[in-house]
């Protein structure tokens, strides 16, 4: 492989040196080569250093006190030199080069990362690069002209199996597929635990499966994060905006499944609507189906399917498939009782679900006794004082929260903290070292309370709504717990990021923002967490950076910025992040401008196309830059950066 750049710089300079890489790399699209990264094991250290240099046309020099002292970094600048390698020295210290580095470098432009920190200069340091790349490359092949971008090409999220046994759902299933064909928006509409998510994975299981990408919403949390989740779920870079997405969607066959979209409609519904009308009206070759606890409101264009408890022919069914799955024998006694458990479960899949699990531990008789106990002292609950308030869905899950250890209970309400799941790694780092994780997991598991997905666990939405408000006396020192392992989380893995192959260790941490979004909006509601989650949210911003989410890491700060005190030293903290954030916009809005149609040409690669070009209404590409004003003429004084 052929690299376009050297890094050079000194060993106590390290941690810097990886940013830059990781910015040229990502930000840039501009091959490089550093120490020891690209030194192939059992490789004489010199030789590959060497031959590195005589490859590249570019060397970046950090200079700092330390690379003044380092015999290492003199002696590739001098061999740089005599291979006609160009430099680009940054000076990242308010110093003079020593006169041995003076002598090589004197005769170039500098680029001076001061004032700190160093990042916030970083995107100049690529402009600069690819200019002097662009001018020793002149005249160009075609080749060398074609603009080059670290999009990495993902393919879009498929819809998840159904979670559970499906049955019935006939008439339902045959109905929403015949809206599909009609209308450009179908809502499956219903109450929490009537199997919307499930009929809508089963529908789109019927569909071609290379069509079809799963939005899961249930996470969602600023306005800003509607773009990245769509983005990610077609495959496309999650830096990419609303805008981006929808000229990259274009005239594609695409059906998206939006799951969970009362999440989107609590965050901002009026937001959340204009935005998939103008999804609708730009790209009219795409489908949405979404699954609401309430229809998303897009008059005009969007058809309902409700969504209610299962018939009882159907129920029973279901349910005596459940109790195979669970490997539980019924007695004659059993099965002429079993008609009161569909009774009781309102026919709601999820509730049935949940009682299947439990069924297969007791008698039927026994079961419909506890039912009845358990629905009595939870109507005793604050909460859940009146019948409206408790569903059968709460009364068969309070039945099996009420018989966990209490280490099952702790762990299932650290889950409840993360609507988008966790992995078991992290969950470990959360919980106290003495609770036994294997078998508790397995147990929230058996009892159909927990969804696992190799090492991943996770809490469907009424289960995780229900957990949150038996435990909401408790939360405080959980969530702390959870806050303070996110944040040294992202703080370990951030090195680890700029490393070999750090895009997917970028791609893991973005995953878990969401999972960061919830546990600042709900440490901020909390006296003695708003503290530490506000310093969360200033953990999080390098990430929003690094990864182009600009958008989404004000969003963030608004939020900690409205409950830290003014003039605070927290406060001085994240108007600092913000002036960063703002700065790295800017810079990816240049290079966005430098590399048109990039998000495009991702998406017509892994989505099939139809119809002939785009539609008139996505030629144009309005300026990302001139976004990026209009939200900082908004902003206060206060937050105005340089």
């Amino acid at each position: 492989m052929t690299y376009d750049v050297f890094v050079s710089y000194s060993a106590a300079d390290r941690v810097l040196a990886d940013a830059i890489v990781h910015e040229l790399e990502r930000g840039g699209g501009i091959r490089c080569w550093v120490a020891p990264r690209n030194i192939l094991p059992g490789a004489t250290y010199s030789e590959a250093i060497l031959a590195a240099i005589q490859g590249v046309e570019v060397m970046v020099v950090v200079v700092s006190d330390d690379a003044n002292r380092s015999g290492h970094v003199l002696r590739e600048v001098e061999r740089a030199a005599a291979h006609n390698v160009s430099f680009v020295p940054l000076r990242i210290a308010d110093i003079d080069p020593s006169p041995s580095l003076e002598y090589f470098l004197s005769c170039q432009h500098w680029l001076h990362a001061l004032p700190p920190p160093v990042e916030a200069h970083l995107a100049r340091l690529v402009d600069a690069v690819a200019a002097l790349l662009a001018l020793r490359r002149r005249p160009a092949s075609p080749e060398l002209d074609r603009p080059r971008h670290p999009t990495v090409r993902r393919s879009p999220a498929r819809v998840p199996a159904p979670v559970a046994v499906f049955t019935g759902r006939t008439a339902e299933r045959a109905e929403v597929r015949r809206q599909l064909a009609q209308f450009p928006v179908v809502t499956l509409v219903g109450p929490p635990g009537a199997g919307k998510t499930e009929l809508a994975r089963v529908v789109a299981t019927d569909l071609d499966a290379s069509t079809v990408a799963y939005v899961d919403l249930s996470a969602l949390s600023v306005r800003s994060s509607l773009a990245t989740t769509v983005a990610t779920a077609l495959g496309a870079d999650p830096a990419a905006t609303w805008e981006q997405t929808l000229q990259a969607l274009g005239d594609t066959d695409a059906v998206l499944v939006l799951d969970n979209a009362e999440t989107a409609l609590a965050v901002d519904a009026e937001d959340f609507r204009r935005s998939l009308r103008e999804l609708v009206n730009r790209c009219r070759c795409c489908r949405l189906l979404a699954t609401s606890r309430e229809r998303l409101g897009i008059n005009g264009v969007e058809s309902i399917v409700r969504v209610g408890p299962l018939p009882p022919p159907d129920a029973e069914d279901l349910l005596e498939a459940l109790l195979r799955a669970h490997a539980a024998s019924l007695t004659a006694e059993d099965r002429e009782a079993i008609a009161q458990v569909h009774a009781v479960a309102d026919g709601l899949p999820l509730a049935l679900v949940v009682s299947a699990a439990w069924l297969s531990e007791v008698s039927v008789t026994t079961f419909l006794r506890q039912w009845q106990r358990s629905r009595s002292a939870l109507l005793s609950l604050p909460g859940f004082n009146s019948p409206d308030a408790t569903s059968s869905v709460d009364v068969s899950v309070s039945l099996s929260f009420d018989t966990l250890s209490a280490d099952s209970r702790r762990i299932l309400h650290a889950l409840s903290l993360h609507p988008a799941g966790v992995s078991t790694e992290l969950l470990g780092e959360i919980l106290p070292g003495d609770v036994a994780l294997v078998p508790n997991t397995a147990e929230l598991v058996r009892k159909s309370l927990v969804e696992k997905t190799g090492a991943h666990l996770r809490v469907l939405a009424p289960i995780r709504e229900f957990v949150r408000a038996r435990v909401a006396k408790e939360a405080g020192p959980l969530l702390l717990a959870a806050i303070d392992a996110h944040r040294g989380h992202l703080q370990e893995r951030l090195t680890n990021a700029y490393q070999l192959e750090g895009s997917s260790e970028w791609d893991r941490l973005a995953q878990n923002l969401a999972n960061v979004g919830a546990l600042v909006d709900d440490g901020l509601r909390v006296p003695t967490t708003v503290e530490p989650a506000i310093e969360l949210v200033a953990a999080a911003c390098l990430v929003f950076r690094a990864t182009g989410r600009i958008q989404e890491g004000l969003d963030y700060l608004d939020k900690a910025l409205a409950a830290v005190r003014s003039g605070s030293v927290l406060d001085g903290t994240l108007i600092e992040e913000r002036g960063h954030l703002l700065r790295a916009g800017r810079a990816a809005a240049r290079r966005a401008s430098r590399l048109p149609g990039c998000a495009r040409g991702l998406l017509q690669a892994v989505l099939p196309r139809s119809g002939s070009g785009l539609p008139a209404a996505d030629r144009g590409r309005p300026s990302a830059h001139g976004r990026l004003r209009r939200c900082r003429r908004a902003l206060p004084d206060r937050f105005a950066t340089p």
